[in-house]
This record gives C-alpha cells, structure tokens and sequence, in this order.
C-alpha cells in the first residue's frame, strides 16, 4: 500500500507544490504591496495586479491539475493497459484502491491548510484590507466554534473521499460494460441517477436523524454543542455512504472487471 501512495505521490508532486508556491507567492503579495505605506504608489498597484492575475490562474490551474491527477492515479493506472500492470502487483485489491483515494484527498488537505495559513499570514501585512476584516472574523469564528470548524473541516475530506469513490464506481461500471462512445455522457447520467438514489435513501433516514438546520433552530439559545453534534451526525451518515460506495466500487472491480 505504501508503494502505491509513493508512487501517486512522486507522479504529482511536482506539479502541486509549483502551483500551491504560486497560490502563496501571489496572495503573500497581495497582502504586502496592500500596506497602507504601499498602497500610494502606481508600482503597487501594478505587482497588486499582477498577483490577482497569478493568484486567478494558479487557482484555475490547481483544479486542473488535481482533474488530472485524478484521471492519471485511477482512470489511467486502473482502467487503462497500464491496469494489467496495477492488478498484476503483489497486492490485494485494497492495497490498491485505498491508497489511490487517499492520495487524493492528502493534496487537497495538504493544499487547503497550506492556502489558509498563507492567507492568515498575508493578514499581518495588510492591517486594513478587506482580507484582514474577513481573516478577524474566521479566526473569531474558529476561537468560539473549533469543534465545529474541525468537523466542518473533516466532513469536507470525507466528501472529497466520497466523490472520488463514486467516481471510482463510475468508472468501474463503464469499464464492466465496455462504454467506449460517449463515456462523459454516460458517467454523468450514471452520477445524476446515482445521486437521485442516494438522496432517496437518505431521505427516509432523515426521518430518524434531525438535520442540522433543525439542531440550530431549536436550541438557538444554547446551540453550539448541538450544533457540533449534529455536524457529526452528517459525518457519519458520509462516512457510512462512502463505505457502502467502496464496498460496491470494490465488488465490482475485484470481480467483474475485464481489461482489455
């Protein structure tokens, strides 16, 4: 399983750390050049410029990239010729699959955490900007709700999981039934359908588990604790979907899966 993560890892790396070093150079600059002492001169103004432009196509460029990476690390190493290669290693199945999500989901942790510390540091600069204001505030909200920023925090890594494996099942099933025209359209309606049925589901569980809109509303007064609960009850039902669509995603490539 580790050589698989080292493997995903060293195929992208490169590629996130240039583009997450373009997101901090160029928010890092935003906040210096925005200095009251700065703010004055034209020159300012110009590198001000320049980075928003830097910041607008790195931003562009890291969704790219991890598209990209997604399709190369499960699409193109699982499904393609190079997956007689993959499943012919000395591993099982989930030795295989975990690790082709986890990678995943490290770099969009990895590159979130990088993003916001950046952009609390660029506050120290710029005393008086918009982002200082915005910066006060969350790091406000972090002091007086950081059990419900980490949780909010954990259920999207555990939703970025959870896309992935349905991609994943997606993937496997257009695979199982040798889709070669007009793949795109015909993932897309497997995931509309796929959600619809999803939604179904946990609907009729909603019944039994309150939403957290219903937590707050009832208890505003004395919300945050519930509030933190039900948080954790939306991760869990996550968490559950997300086990059952490995499960399923797992079934169908372990034993229906023919490489071509």
């Amino acid at each position: 399983m580790r050589k698989i993560f080292k493997y995903d890892f060293l195929d992208n790396y490169l590629g996130i750390f240039f583009i997450n070093t373009l997101l901090c150079i160029s928010i890092l600059g935003i906040g210096f050049f925005s200095q009251e002492e700065y703010a004055r001169y034209f020159v300012s103004d110009m590198i001000n410029m320049i980075c928003f432009i830097i910041l607008i196509v790195s931003g562009f460029l890291w969704i790219v990239f991890f598209i990209l990476g997604v399709l190369d690390s499960i699409n193109k190493k699982m499904f393609s010729s190079q997956g007689y290669l993959t499943f012919s290693l000395p591993l099982k199945i989930d030795e295989i699959l975990i690790p082709k999500i986890l990678i995943n989901v490290f770099w969009v942790a990895f590159s979130s955490i990088l993003l916001a510390l950046t952009l609390y540091i660029s506050t120290f600069w710029n005393h008086y900007g918009i982002l200082n204001i915005f910066f006060k505030q969350f790091i406000a909200g972090i002091i007086s709700h950081p059990i419900w920023i980490f949780l909010a925090y954990i259920n999207f890594l555990v939703w970025v999981a959870l896309f992935l494996v349905k991609f994943l099942f997606i993937l496997g099933i257009l695979n199982i039934g040798r889709i070669k025209k007009h793949r795109l359209m015909f993932g897309i309606i497997i995931f509309i359908v796929l959600q619809v049925i999803l939604e179904i589901i946990k609907n009729q569980f909603s019944i039994f588990v309150p939403s957290i809109k219903d937590f707050y509303n009832l208890f505003a007064m004395n919300a945050s604790g519930l509030y933190d609960q039900g948080y954790g009850i939306q991760i869990l039902i996550n968490i559950a979907e997300l086990i059952i669509m490995y499960i399923l995603a797992r079934y169908l490539i372990k034993n229906k899966l023919e490489l071509e």
